[in-house]
């Protein structure tokens, strides 16, 4: 039975890289709570909707309505690399880091209810362990050296 220990630790790496960006741009709490959110939405699209997804984007292949949806949807994506590049660069590795895990799971036959829960797990652990720099800074009373 395959053991996906190495892409849930490139999961958690990834997610407490994204953290260390979040801190950098100084985000407030109600960001991070919107991020855990996306966090547990990520997690369900990766696993209990993955079929629904997969449709609603081979949909868009069906007619030429669809081209047009999925023309103007590069185009935002587009705008949105240029304009937030770093940030938009941090998600899609968020993203794929999800799906390798996912895939792994699926390989360990890892049913989707646990699936999600691993997932939601090690996001937010990921998360959470961007916080320790800043809380051991904090508690030492050293100034953070910019």
């Amino acid at each position: 039975m395959p053991r996906p220990w190495l892409s849930c630790l490139l999961l958690v790496v990834a997610f407490a890289t994204y953290g260390g960006y979040l801190h950098s741009v100084e985000t407030d709490r109600w960001h991070w709570a919107f991020n855990l959110g996306l966090v547990v939405l990520l997690a369900a699209m990766a696993t209990f909707f993955r079929n629904f997804v997969g449709q609603v984007v081979l949909l868009g292949f069906n007619s030429d309505v669809g081209y047009v949806v999925l023309a103007l949807g590069l185009a935002c994506l587009v705008i949105a690399v240029v304009s937030e590049f770093r940030l938009v660069a941090c998600w899609c590795l968020l993203i794929a880091a999800t799906l390798l895990v996912r895939v792994d799971l699926l390989l360990a036959r890892v049913n989707n209810s646990l699936a999600w829960l691993s997932l939601v797990g090690l996001c937010w652990l990921g998360l959470g362990l961007s916080w320790l720099p800043h809380l051991l800074t904090a508690s030492s009373g050293h100034v953070p050296l910019e």
